[in-house]
């Protein structure tokens, strides 16, 4: 998640709101994948003990249409202003797409079903996201925080 976060950060994440409330485009996420990153998240209250835990930000909503064409994302036809990425920095999709898709004249389409939201890294050369996840997607079942504040190099007690 380079820029927005760094190794030493410490993101807070609420529960509450990854359960009660709205997941919006643009939202940094926790979510549990089991060890294939396929289905299998941790969900409420569930262990995660074989889990992986990923924190990346919501790009595209339930029933949208997401396009990765030209490294740059369009959003039901749109290109979507992402002022968080890199500077410079480009979508890219030649070493981490799904080995099951692939790109036509209209660059990779994800058509995002009911209750699951496609997600992508900030920093998007190097990030391990819906773009490489056996199912695209993420439910609203596997999402169990939303972030909420980062504390750059504090170190907590323990």
């Amino acid at each position: 998640m380079i820029p927005t976060f760094y190794s030493g950060d410490v993101i807070y994440a609420s529960k509450y709101e990854a359960v009660f409330g709205e997941i919006r485009r643009g939202d940094i996420v926790v979510f549990g994948l089991d060890e294939g990153g396929g289905e299998g998240g941790v969900g409420v209250g569930a262990s995660v003990a074989n889990q992986y835990l990923f924190i990346k930000r919501v790009i595209g909503l339930p029933g949208e249409q997401v396009v990765i064409k030209d490294r740059k994302v369009e959003i039901d036809g749109k290109v979507l202003n992402e002022p968080y990425i890199r500077p410079g920095g480009k979508t890219k999709i030649e070493s981490f797409e799904n080995p099951v898709l692939t790109a036509d004249a209209d660059g990779f389409v994800y058509n995002i079903p009911e209750g699951e939201y496609f997600v992508l890294g900030d920093n998007r050369e190097a990030s391990i996201d819906s773009r490489s996840f056996v199912n695209e997607f993420v439910s609203r079942e596997e999402i169990v925080g939303k972030f909420v504040i980062v504390s750059s190099g504090v170190k907590l007690p323990l």
